[in-house]
C-alpha cells in the first residue's frame, strides 16, 4: 500500500457514508430530500472508495487503471456537488431557486465532466466544482436551521463545517508524525 493513511482514511470515510446513505433509504416516509441525502452521501462514500483505492493502489497516474479510476473519483464528486445544490435549493424559500438550482447543477455537472474527460483531471477542477455547492449547501442549511432549530440541521451544519476544517488541516499539511 503506497499511503496507507490516505487510503485507511478514504475507505472509513467510504464505510461511514455509505451507512449514512443506508440508513436515509431506508427511513419510512423519505422525502425528496432524503433522496438527495442518499445521493449525496453514496457518491463521497465512491469517491472516497475510488480515491483510497488510487492513492493506496494506483499511484501511477499513467496507468489506465488510474486514470479510469481517478476519473471516476472526480464524477462521484460532481454527482455530490448536484445533491449538495438541490439539498441547498429544497431548504431555501425561493420558489425560483428550489425550480432553476437543479438544472443549473445538472448543466454544471455536464461542463465538469466535460473538462475531466477532455481537458484535465486535476483535483483542483473537483475542488472548483464541489467548493461553492458546500458553501451554499452550509448557508441554507443555517438559514433554514435558524428558521425552525431543527436538530438534524444542527447536526448536519456541525459536520459539514468538521469538513471545512478537515479540508483546511489538509490544505496546510498539518500530519500525524510518521513515527
Amino acid at each position: 500500500m503506497h499511503e496507507p493513511a490516505v487510503t485507511l482514511t478514504d475507505y472509513g470515510l467510504t464505510i461511514e457514508c455509505w451507512a449514512f446513505a443506508l440508513l436515509i433509504a431506508r427511513a419510512p416516509g423519505r422525502a425528496k430530500m432524503g433522496s438527495w441525502w442518499v445521493v449525496f452521501f453514496a457518491f463521497i462514500g465512491t469517491a472516497s472508495l475510488l480515491g483510497g483505492t488510487v492513492h493506496g493502489y494506483f499511484p501511477d497516474a499513467t496507468t489506465l487503471v488510474s486514470r479510469v479510476l481517478w476519473d471516476s473519483n472526480l464524477v462521484a464528486l460532481g454527482v455530490t456537488s448536484v445533491a449538495a445544490w438541490n439539498i441547498g435549493a429544497l431548504l431555501t424559500e425561493s420558489p425560483g431557486l428550489k425550480l432553476r438550482l437543479p438544472q443549473v447543477a445538472l448543466a454544471l455537472l455536464v461542463a465538469y465532466v466535460a473538462v475531466i474527460l477532455f481537458v484535465t483531471n486535476r483535483f483542483i477542477v473537483a475542488i472548483v466544482m464541489y467548493l461553492p455547492a458546500a458553501v451554499f449547501l452550509l448557508v441554507t442549511m443555517t438559514k433554514a436551521h435558524l428558521r425552525d432549530r431543527s436538530r438534524g440541521l444542527g447536526i448536519g451544519i456541525a459536520g459539514l463545517a468538521l469538513t471545512f476544517v478537515a479540508a483546511a488541516v489538509q490544505q496546510i499539511k498539518i500530519a500525524i508524525h510518521p513515527v
